[in-house]
């Protein structure tokens, strides 16, 4: 196959078989594509670009503080935010079957795949540069008898986060083994099938991905399985199942079961009752991520030089406080280095260059630089100034010696229990039907990454009531010292206090100083930290409904899901987001007769929804009015509906096929996700050879 399209894409693929004897056989195939991606605006990137431009030695000087080289930290000062738009994907795939008896094949496989582009992460957008990922894979099997053993590479190439430039190095590997068998007895009535699987996973990503986790992240895992399929009668069938896995991260082991029973009233019809109770292992990033995102994704935090880091719970977790109230530590982009102590003796200094750095950007009127000296002189205490922790996520603001902050816990798996009702049919020879409905509760649900440690600042009310008299009696003193008198002096002192007081007590307390720290994360960076929580339960129901009509040369089909909430509050945590939309559905009507023309259009249509992972937050539709607005949010995920169109031909006489394939027919622009670009249209025209 040959194809082009719009975003200058060009395309083709390739795919032969042979056979060599009546035993051997082998397939070869290969793709390639190239193109450019949509364009997109990240504002995260672009302020970190504008750092990187304006302060390219205190860039070049963070990085080296995490560890990098000098010319590393400038190659990637260098490269922060410079996004490159075009793609290029290449695969290839080799395989061999052997039939070494009637009943036996046994079958290797190798794969490679390289790509260059954009691709989105936790920590906002890559760039990816020849990273390439291959497998290997031989499986046989002889009559119920299966065993399979594969193994995966990966290397990430030249790649790197956008939002600081350094490189992504990624040489990890997964190792698999998995062998099944059954029988049957009872004159088949009775059938068992049983099996187990071994993952070895061994992440190598050289500290760049996970940090100082790196000597201590390899996974191991085992599971087993037994299934028995009971035939209770002509129409019903009785399925049970178990399974046991081990996780080299977990306590114990871990036990999964499932039930169905199936009822088949008439020839063509079925209804099933499944309950499964599954569970999912924290993958090794949700354990052992330990990398910097670059610059915070809030502009006006990333101009004050707070960091965004991603760290993994570990086999131990962290915490922020050494009880209620008590926090470690803080780091600050005014004094970067160790943790500092939280106290208002520590916090006052930067303020003060805070204060005067508005001055001089003229956030502040300038005739208040000569109080500057006067306030500066001052040493307040706890009991003077109160601190105040800011969520950066929801907007909320918590008093110090009210703040609760939770520890970070290791991860434990996560359950997901589901009782479902389905049937399906074909009614009438031409309407093929399939509904369900489930309940679905989850257990140690484990969230995106969401940022776990608070900004710190001075109260506002507190510096005013702080400052007010010294600040009077600086400005009584100026006006003594010009020859006013000293009843006049005080009135017009302290009318002016009256002023100013409150301008500097709001520049002081709205600016964050810092950012609570613990010295269980070795970072150097005011960073505020993501990980990934077991945030406890939530419930859900849903329901499913798909048809297909077929009525001579033309197919009708569609489909509708509904699941019952986008948006959950689980109780001591801010509200999460399903990141997927309550309803949508599809409606396609399709074409094919015996003359070679085919064609499909396709009416796609999502409903608005939430969307939050770390940076990317869109929840403004689902927060009430009198809701705090967090740093990072915007507006959701928007509804949008969509009509693709497909059409072929086989040109007769020759053994070409023109294909056409049109995304988005009328060019809506619309988003899939917080983050990422308007998708417009696009068109594909292929043609596809057979050559023998």
């Amino acid at each position: 196959t040959l194809g082009g399209g719009e975003r200058s894409v060009f395309q083709g693929s390739f795919r032969s078989s042979y056979l060599i004897n009546k035993r051997l056989g082998v397939k070869l195939s290969g793709q390639y594509l190239r193109g450019e991606d949509w364009e997109f605006d990240d504002q995260t990137e672009a302020a970190a670009r504008l750092f990187a431009d304006n302060n390219p030695e205190v860039c070049k000087a963070g990085l080296i503080a995490r560890g990098w080289d000098s010319s590393t930290a400038e190659l990637g000062c260098g490269r922060v935010g410079t996004r490159d738009y075009d793609l290029e994907r290449y695969g290839f795939e080799a395989r061999a079957d052997y039939r070494f008896a009637t009943d036996g094949t046994a079958i290797l496989t190798y794969g490679r795949t390289s790509s260059t582009g954009i691709e989105l992460t936790g920590l906002g957008a890559g760039q990816t540069v020849d990273w390439i990922y291959q497998f290997f894979q031989a499986r046989m099997n002889k009559n119920r008898f299966f065993a399979q053993a594969y193994y995966n590479t990966s290397d990430a190439g030249d790649s790197w986060l956008l939002r600081d430039g350094v490189p992504l190095v990624d040489k990890s590997t997964l190792f698999v083994a998995q062998a099944q068998h059954g029988f049957s007895m009872l004159d088949d009535k009775q059938d068992f099938t049983y099996g187990f699987d071994i993952f070895r996973t061994r992440p190598d990503t050289e500290g760049t991905i996970n940090g100082t986790y790196e000597d201590e992240d390899d996974v191991n895992e085992w599971g087993i399985y037994l299934q028995s399929k009971t035939i209770l009668s002509d129409q019903l069938d009785l399925i049970l199942a178990g399974r046991m896995d081990d996780h080299s991260m977990l306590d114990g082991q871990v036990f999964s079961p499932r039930a169905a029973l199936v009822y088949k009233p008439v020839e063509d019809q079925s209804v099933r009752f499944t309950y499964n109770r599954a569970f999912s292992t924290p993958t090794t990033l949700n354990y052992f991520l330990d990398i910097s995102a670059g610059v915070a994704p809030d502009e006006d935090l990333a101009k004050l030089g707070f960091t965004l880091r991603a760290h993994g719970t570990g086999p131990n977790g962290y915490s922020f406080q050494d009880s209620p109230g008590t926090l470690k530590g803080m780091r600050s982009p005014f004094a970067p280095g160790a943790i500092l102590p939280v106290d208002p003796s520590v916090m006052w200094p930067m303020a003060m260059g805070v204060l005067q750095a508005q001055i001089a950007a003229g956030n502040l009127p300038p005739e208040l630089a000569p109080l500057l000296p006067v306030l500066a002189g001052l040493s307040p205490t706890a009991s003077d100034i109160g601190i105040v922790a800011y969520d950066v996520a929801n907007g909320k603001q918590t008093a110090l010696e009210d703040l609760n902050l939770s520890a970070v816990s290791s991860l434990k798996e996560s359950y997901t229990e589901t009782f479902e009702v389905g049937w399906q049919g074909i009614l009438d020879g031409r309407l093929q039907v399939a509904a369900d409905a489930y309940y679905t509760k989850k257990n140690n649900f484990i969230s995106p990454l969401v940022v776990v440690n608070p900004l710190l600042l001075l109260n506002g009310l507190d510096v005013g009531g702080f400052i007010a008299a010294p600040v009077t009696g600086a400005i009584y003193e100026q006006l003594r010292d010009l020859g006013m008198d000293h009843d006049q002096a005080l009135a017009t002192a302290t009318a002016q206090a009256e002023v100013i007081v409150p301008q500097l007590a709001t520049g002081i307390g709205s600016v964050p100083l810092g950012v609570a720290a613990t010295d269980e994360i070795p970072s150097q960076g005011s960073d505020l930290i993501v990980t990934y929580r077991n945030i406890g339960n939530i419930d859900l129901w849903g329901a499913d409904l798909s048809f297909s009509l077929f009525l001579d040369a033309f197919t009708v089909n569609g489909s509708y899901s509904y699941v019952s909430i986008d948006w959950f509050q689980v109780r001591g945590y801010d509200p999460l987001s399903l990141n997927a939309p309550m309803n949508k559905g599809t409606l396609g009507l399709a074409y094919r007769n015996g003359s070679g023309f085919n064609a499909e259009a396709l009416v796609r249509s999502t409903a608005q929804f939430p969307a939050e992972s770390a940076g990317y937050v869109g929840t403004e539709c689902r927060k009430k009015p009198s809701d705090p607005v967090g740093e990072f949010d915007e507006e959701c995920v928007e509804s949008a509906t969509l009509v693709d169109l497909t059409m072929g031909y086989q040109v007769p006489n020759t053994a070409a096929t023109i294909q056409l394939a049109i995304t988005n027919l009328f060019d809506s622009p619309y988003r899939s996700f917080v983050g990422v670009p308007n998708i417009g249209r696009f068109a594909l025209v292929r043609v596809k050879y057979d050559l023998f």
